[in-house]
């Protein structure tokens, strides 16, 4: 196996990086992923294989997904398993023993990331579902984002420790070892443990934050803990880890040699705290394009596949563009007949909601004043809004759900769909006439929604936070949200309407060109992993 992780063209550069992600988000039938985090590390690794980058990828099972959303209209958000089977997908590579407080046998699967000229990157999940685990150990890789501490201290010792055990099985030598967020931390003490020189793990280790906090509550452990789970960890933990809790913040932090934040206005809110560069996300633009903005950038922008910079350069014809929007908007319309038995007018203002369900994303913020909503509907024509998202079942934003569920407006089409996941996602992002972005300032890393939503022409009306600082230009791509939200709503409705076909091509060529994972992944290769790209972006 080991000769085959990488093409004849890369194994010869002998160059490797091992990419350490909790949550990978690849296809909607392995549920492996909770939202942004998990899709962003899916994009990464399709324009890892597009770009032949030598990177392979390791990662959980989690053979009951997240959860499965189901909702009703008074208690709001319910959860069941996501139950999927790793056999039916995938091959399994290997098993290996991780020394825990008992030992822990590990199934690990390989799925196959094939990239536009057929370069493979190899995928790692990790499973403790064996028949000879104990009944806990079994658990471990049960449900991604367990809320009890000690689950969640399990999971991150299978993705750290296992994941250093299983390169060391494979006979693999990555140069690099990036942790795409803290999740993995625990890898750190054993490349210490192997090279007793925390220089020599810094120079190897690359550390990329999602979150502009900087010590997370759920990424601090008990010692006592840390200690009846984990029994072999170095003498010397504690001057890397923090003294009273095991911080994985401190950990990944004091041995990283270089720490990114996910877009400018994140590092920032870092740099005050530590010392970090920035590499803004950015999405893989042949995944989230409608089928019908691909056909048309088939017929005019031929290399627009293996060069999302190309869309700059879009002489797009007006009829096509709008023709084009109009067929994504009708499949979405129909996703909504077919699973609510709704049917909602394509003549009609559609806004799409669709993330993470949280306090600071802010769902809910266009109800808040139902009067102003009914008066803007009614002025044109009506109104459409689809909503979409999960919450962590232990989340008391769950009510924001519930709310949605429960508003009626007068003119105003409100559905909540269940199951927000990459399909439904992608029907959204194609098919609205805006994208809702409504975070309250500055909780929002990055975002990539909006990224996904102009890639098919459709415009961001957004909170300057994350990403959007970087991308919006007002009236051209986007607005921004300022002042009296309602008015600037009817505002974007206007401009929208009269010139409709002038602002998608706008969308298009001047947030696709850069917002992709192409150049995202181009920067780590220059910037982290120190490789040059045999495919030239």
């Amino acid at each position: 196996m080991t000769a085959g992780l990488v093409s004849k063209k890369i194994s010869a550069n002998n160059f490797k990086i091992a990419y350490f992600t909790m949550e990978i988000g690849l296809d909607s039938t392995i549920p492996t992923y909770a939202g942004g985090l998990g899709v962003l590390a899916g994009d990464h690794v399709l324009s890892c294989a597009d770009l032949e980058v030598p990177l392979f990828a390791v990662t959980l099972a989690h053979r009951a997904g997240y959860f499965k959303q189901k909702l009703d209209d008074y208690r709001g958000q319910l959860e069941e398993d996501d139950t999927w089977d790793p056999s039916s997908k995938m091959d399994l590579e290997t098993t290996i023993s991780i020394p825990l407080k008992e030992e822990v046998k590990v199934n690990v699967w390989r799925y196959n990331v094939r990239g536009i000229d057929g370069y493979t990157i190899p995928v790692f999940f990790l499973d403790t579902d064996v028949e000879k685990n104990s009944e806990e150990a079994k658990r471990i890789t049960h449900r991604l984002y367990q809320g009890d501490p000690r689950y969640r201290l399990a999971q991150e010792a299978v993705l750290g420790i296992g994941g250093y055990l299983l390169i060391k099985q494979l006979g693999l030598n990555p140069d690099i070892y990036h942790l795409n967020e803290l999740h993995s931390a625990l890898l750190l003490p054993q490349l210490l443990k192997e090279m007793k020189n925390p220089h020599k793990v810094r120079e190897m280790c690359k550390l990329t934050i999602h979150t502009p906090l900087i010590n997370p509550v759920d990424s601090k452990f008990d010692y006592s803990l840390v200690k009846s789970l984990i029994p072999d960890l170095p003498s010397d933990i504690q001057s890397f880890a923090g003294d009273k809790n095991l911080e994985l913040m401190k950990l990944a932090v004091s041995l990283s040699g270089s720490i990114n934040a996910v877009s400018r206005k994140q590092k920032e809110i870092l740099q005050s705290s530590l010392e970090v560069d920035y590499i803004t996300n950015g999405v893989h633009h042949i995944r989230w394009c409608a089928e019908s903005f691909q056909k048309l950038f088939e017929e005019h922008i031929p290399n627009w596949r293996r060069d999302p910079s190309e869309l700059a350069k879009s002489k797009l014809p007006d009829k096509n563009v709008s023709q084009a929007h109009k067929h994504a908007k009708a499949h979405l319309l129909e996703y909504i007949a077919h699973y609510t038995g709704r049917e909602f007018d394509p003549s009609v203002f559609t806004i799409g909601i669709g993330r993470r369900v949280t306090w600071y994303k802010r769902h809910n913020l266009i109800l808040k004043n139902p009067e102003r909503l009914k008066e803007i509907a009614k002025k044109y024509g009506g109104l459409q809004i689809v909503f979409a998202g999960k919450a962590h079942p232990e989340d008391p934003s769950k009510s924001i759900i519930t709310d949605i569920l429960n508003t009626k407006i007068e003119g105003v089409e409100i559905v909540f769909l269940p199951n927000y996941n990459i399909d439904l996602a992608k029907l959204m992002v194609a098919g609205s006439d805006v994208w809702l972005n409504n975070p309250l300032p500055p909780n929002e890393a990055c975002g990539t929604s909006g990224m996904k939503a102009a890639l098919n022409g459709v415009p961001h009306f957004t909170t300057l936070d994350g990403w959007a600082l970087e991308g919006l230009q007002e009236g051209i791509n986007g607005w921004v949200i300022d002042g009296d939200f309602y008015q600037k709503l009817e505002s974007v409705i206007l401009e929208l309407s009269k010139r409709e076909t002038e602002i998608r091509k706008e969308t298009i060529a001047t947030i696709t060109p850069y917002f992709n994972s192409h150049r995202m992944v181009k920067e780590y290769c220059e910037r982290m992993y120190g490789v040059k790209l045999p495919v030239t972006v």
